[in-house]
C-alpha cells in the first residue's frame, strides 16, 4: 500500500485486503471498512478543513430545528381548543416542526453536492411552516424561526469556518469539479483509448461530484479497455455502461 500513506489509511487497507489482493464490495468486511473509513477520514478532514473556534455545526443546526419546532407548536396551540388532545397535537407539531427545521438546515450543504431531494423537501417544509402560520396568524413567531433555520443552512453549508489551508483545498476541489464538468467528449474519448486508467479514475471523481452521467453522455459508445482495479465479468462495456455499473457499485457502498 506504500509508506507514503497516513497510518489511518494503512490500517484501513490492511483490514480490507487482509488475506487477499481483492475485496468483495458486498461483503461484511467491506461494509465494516467503509463505516470505519467514514469515522476516521471524516474526523481527519474536519480537523484539517475547519477552524476549531468556528463553533459547533450541529448545535447551530439544532437551534434552527428547535426554533421551527417551537414555532409550529405555537401555531398549532393557537389553532386548537383546550383539552388533553390539544397538548398531544402540540407535541406532535413540535416534533414535525423540528424535523422540518432540520431539513431546512441541511438544504444548502446537500445542494452543493447536487443532492436535490433534501433541498426539495426543505422548500416543502418552508411552505408548510409559512402556510400554517399565515392561516392562523402566527407569522411573528414563525418568520424568525424560518430565518434562523435558513441562516443555519447558509452558515453550515460547507461545514463551518474554513482554515486557510482548508479554503485552499476547497477551491482546488471546486476548480477540479469545474474542469471535470466541462471536459469535451472528444477529449474523454481520447483519454479512454490512450490512458484508460486515468479515465477510470476521472470517472470516480465525477461520480462523487454528481457529474458522471454528464461526462459520459456524449462519448462514443465504443468498448473500453479493461479496468485494472475493478474486477467484474470479462464482458466489454461502453463508457455509458461502465458509468452505470460504477454508479451502482458506489450506491451499494454508500448504503452499506
Amino acid at each position: 500500500m506504500g509508506s507514503e500513506r497516513r497510518e489511518e489509511e494503512r490500517k484501513l487497507f490492511d483490514f480490507l485486503f487482509r488475506g487477499s489482493d481483492t475485496c468483495d464490495c458486498a461483503s461484511g468486511r467491506c461494509k465494516r471498512t467503509f463505516e470505519l473509513a467514514r469515522q476516521l477520514l471524516g474526523s481527519y478532514w474536519s480537523r484539517r478543513l475547519f477552524d476549531r473556534a468556528s463553533g459547533n455545526v450541529q448545535l447551530l443546526r439544532g437551534l434552527g430545528a428547535l426554533a421551527c419546532g417551537i414555532a409550529l407548536s405555537f401555531t398549532m396551540g393557537n389553532l386548537l381548543d383546550g383539552g388533553f388532545g390539544k397538548w398531544l397535537l402540540v407535541f406532535a407539531a413540535f416534533a414535525a416542526g423540528a424535523f422540518c427545521g432540520w431539513i431546512v438546515t441541511l438544504a444548502l450543504s446537500r445542494w452543493q453536492v447536487r443532492d436535490w431531494k433534501i433541498p426539495a423537501a426543505a422548500v416543502a417544509a418552508l411552505l408548510l411552516l409559512y402556510v400554517m402560520a399565515k392561516s392562523v396568524g402566527t407569522m411573528a413567531a414563525t418568520i424568525p424561526a424560518i430565518l434562523l433555520a435558513v441562516f443555519a443552512s447558509w452558515a453550515t453549508m460547507r461545514g463551518g469556518k474554513l482554515t486557510g489551508s482548508g479554503g485552499s483545498m476547497i477551491e482546488q476541489l471546486l476548480g477540479y469539479r469545474r474542469y471535470v464538468g466541462h471536459i469535451p467528449a472528444g477529449q474523454l474519448d481520447q483519454m479512454a483509448t490512450g490512458d484508460a486508467q486515468t479515465f477510470y479514475r476521472t470517472l470516480l471523481f465525477a461520480d462523487s461530484m454528481g457529474l458522471l452521467r454528464r461526462c459520459v453522455a456524449q462519448m462514443t459508445p465504443a468498448p473500453l479497455p479493461k479496468c485494472s482495479w475493478l474486477h467484474v465479468s470479462e464482458k466489454e462495456r461502453t463508457p455509458q455502461q461502465f458509468a452505470a455499473l460504477l454508479h451502482k457499485l458506489a450506491q451499494k457502498m454508500e448504503d452499506a
